[in-house]
């Protein structure tokens, strides 16, 4: 059966590669995926296809590596998904387009609004451990973060 896993490979990594919008990035998934589900293979129940439950564990692995790579949460992304939306391919898709859009619009944020923005959001920090960290006031904190929300939303929306 391991053997089965790997005929797989292109549908695995096509569906890998468009998931991640990044060829390196979805070549590093189909294999991450690959390899777990060789290991795991005598768990297989068959209650789905062999390809539905490669895809399964392959849009799991892109997830771990976004979740490593990203923020946690922006306004609507990252939001609770049902079972039928993460098996819907064109949920799936157009989810992994909104996180392209959010990531490249915090790039072009300024330096101090990204900085703040990815420390409150992603590392969860408080607004008196940004303030302590930014070297700022809790209010001004406040304030910084109020124009990095502001900055993205413009930056979303030109785009």
């Amino acid at each position: 059966m391991t053997t089965e896993v790997w005929d797989y490979r292109d549908q695995v990594a096509r569906f890998a590669r468009h998931l991640c919008r990044d060829p390196d990035d979805g070549e590093d998934v189909a294999h991450s995926a690959l390899l777990k589900a060789s290991e795991k293979i005598d768990g297989f129940r068959g209650e789905a296809t062999v390809e539905t439950w490669l895809h399964t564990i392959t849009l799991n692995e892109c997830r771990m590596l976004r979740r490593k790579r990203r923020p946690a949460s922006l306004d609507q992304v990252g939001e609770p998904v049902d079972i039928d939306e993460a098996n819907d391919p064109e949920f799936v898709a157009e989810e992994a387009e909104l996180r392209l859009e959010v990531l490249q619009a915090i790039g072009r944020l300024n330096e101090r609004e990204r900085c703040a923005l990815l420390l409150r959001e992603g590392q969860e920090l408080s607004m008196e451990e940004l303030a302590d960290h930014l070297e700022l006031t809790v209010p001004a904190v406040k304030s910084l973060l109020y124009r990095a929300r502001q900055s993205l939303r413009k930056a979303m929306q030109s785009h």
